[in-house]
């Protein structure tokens, strides 16, 4: 049988994998023990992927998350292991519209103190005593899972987690934790783990 280098799908003589489009002319084979043969073969290709099973563990670092499986890998998962630059960006958007609405409150209340209408400031004020200490311990909690979540950005760039004090660095810490936010995964497995590139599924 042979099946596609790309995405294991199992391939005819078509010039073109029919599921990702990649080309043929790198397929691998896969003989009865589940062995790939020939030098093209992918050397992160998941076995049971090739053999027709998609079960994969949803804590499998070669599945790209979804939007909410990324938020709950954020959550779950230690500092082992690779996160791709989909579940990095995907974590930094539920962030953005967790903390959305708590911007949006205290917008509010600068234009009403800026219109003059200091009953209703003092009014939106009152429920900050319990909004403002929740999203604090949050907040912190996140500090805490966005470093496990960083140390396995680097690791998917086959780099050491030893080096996320630097995103502490001012200024230089913004710049290199851009960098390593934007950079893409290595092409290949490394020490860390395997590479992310089969998708969970649509968003």
């Amino acid at each position: 049988m042979r099946y596609c280098s790309q995405c294991g799908c199992e391939i005819n003589d078509s010039a073109f994998c029919p599921e990702c489009g990649a080309s043929t002319s790198l397929a691998q084979t896969i003989d009865s023990s589940g062995v790939a043969r020939g030098s093209s073969a992918n050397p992160y290709a998941h076995v049971s992927a090739l053999s027709g099973d998609q079960s994969l563990d949803e804590t499998d670092d070669a599945i790209i998350p979804t939007f909410k499986g990324s938020y709950a890998r954020f959550w779950t998962r230690t500092s082992r292991g690779r996160a791709g630059r989909t579940e990095f960006w995907f974590v930094a958007l539920w962030q953005f519209l967790i903390f959305l609405p708590l911007a949006a409150y205290w917008a509010l209340i600068y234009l009403l103190a800026e219109l003059g209408d200091t009953s209703a400031v003092e009014n939106l004020l009152v429920p900050m005593a319990v909004i403002v200490p929740v999203y604090f311990v949050y907040a912190l909690l996140c500090v805490v899972r966005g470093v496990s979540l960083f140390v396995r950005r680097l690791h998917d760039l086959g780099s050491s987690g030893w080096l996320w004090p630097i995103a502490l660095v001012p200024f230089v810490g913004a710049i290199f934790a851009l960098i390593v936010g934007l950079s893409p995964s290595e092409n290949a497995d490394n020490r860390y783990g395997r590479k992310p590139f089969i998708k969970e599924e649509k968003i």
